[in-house]
């Protein structure tokens, strides 16, 4: 009871052999599934959405939540003005 038993959720991606893995060309790196390159901040980021010019970053599975809290926020400043 109330033990935490250490599980980590898996996606299909994280699932892959390094040999199902592509090869960017562009940084000379092994290329995860689901990624692809930025061309403006040069690299590879993972389950690529699109570069904010507002958050002066790449949307990506690591900052994705960040981007969505961002536009909340946006949005009830806008009402509230």
């Amino acid at each position: 009871k109330g033990q935490n038993t250490g599980t980590t959720r898996l996606f299909s991606w994280m699932l892959l052999s390094p040999d199902e893995w592509g090869f960017c060309m562009n940084t000379n790196q092994p290329k995860p599934p689901r990624s692809h390159y930025d061309h403006v901040t040069k690299m590879l980021v993972l389950n690529m959405d699109h570069y904010c010019p507002w958050m002066f970053n790449t949307v990506g599975y690591f900052n994705y939540r960040y981007f969505c809290n961002f536009l909340f926020f946006v949005f009830v400043g806008m009402l509230y003005g």
